[in-house]
């Protein structure tokens, strides 16, 4: 009888330690999948950090402006176009005056910028400037380009790229 009731009981510690050890399971597995979802939100976060938000084209257009002017080359944006046959890319085209350095500077800013861009082309032509007495004034946005040094030359620059788009 003793050794019956002793049975019993191991077998309901049994049940009650698989009951117990399942909740622990449980628990752990809600543990990682919050542990792993909090990681997958971070790096979110920072894929998307290098896609262009298709609601925010201004910001990243305005973030272009800023670049150049950060190196002394006036940019224009020419056109922003979203390629009907390829989903989530936009094909920018743009352009700027400065000197060659400058116009270098810009380029290598737009390479290494943090988005997902790729260059199609990238034209760099001097601007040629006629010797006459009153020399004639580079435009860009309507705005006249100063010369700093009328040695140095100055180089127009347009860049076509496509970067990655979220929509």
């Amino acid at each position: 009888f003793v050794f019956r009731i002793i049975k019993h009981k191991n077998e309901h510690t049994g049940a009650v330690l698989a009951s117990i050890q399942s909740t622990i399971d449980q628990k752990d597995n809600i543990s990682n999948l919050q542990k792993t979802v909090n990681d997958t939100k971070e790096k979110e976060k920072l894929l998307s950090s290098y896609l262009v938000q298709a609601n925010f084209v201004n910001e990243f257009i305005t973030f272009l402006e800023t670049e150049g002017e950060s190196v002394s080359v006036p940019v224009e944006i020419l056109g922003v176009n979203a390629l009907p046959d390829v989903k989530n890319l936009l094909t920018i085209e743009m352009k700027g005056v400065g000197t060659f350095e400058h116009v270098v500077r810009l380029v290598s800013l737009i390479q290494n910028a943090p988005y997902q861009i790729k260059l199609n082309h990238t034209y760099i032509n001097k601007v040629i400037v006629s010797s006459a007495p009153a020399p004639v004034p580079v435009l860009v946005k309507g705005k006249p380009v100063p010369v700093i040094n009328p040695s140095e030359s100055l180089f127009e620059v347009n860049i076509e790229f496509n970067v990655v788009s979220t929509e």
